[in-house]
């Protein structure tokens, strides 16, 4: 199910969408290994994100997820992935791409 309201809630399992300014909250079961991908369907804009209140050792890519991330345009298939047990934390997705263009980021 793909959330699409604005700054949605996922629970366990779901996908959102977010447009520029906006955040999804993510709230996993606690002893639950979550695999997680993040992409940029656009194809002209770079995608800016950041990633808050997620375990320590939770990575994205080659790097720690919590912090901020950035994707290139005309990558739309490419998809940062990682897994990690969410230990019942929440976790906020922002997208902090540019107001004036057309960015959105699919989280899976």
């Amino acid at each position: 199910m793909t959330v699409t309201t604005k700054n949605p809630v996922i629970t366990r399992q779901g996908e959102a969408v977010i447009n520029n300014d906006q955040q999804c909250t993510w709230i996993g079961a606690n002893g639950t290994r979550s695999t997680y991908a993040f992409s940029n369907p656009s194809r002209s804009n770079i995608l800016i994100f950041q990633v808050n209140g997620a375990p320590e050792d939770a990575m994205l890519g080659d790097g720690k997820l919590n912090g901020q991330h950035t994707m290139q345009p005309n990558q739309p298939t490419a998809t940062l992935r990682g897994s990690w047990d969410v230990a019942g934390q929440e976790i906020t997705i922002t997208n902090l791409s540019d107001p004036n263009a057309d960015c959105k980021i699919k989280i899976s």
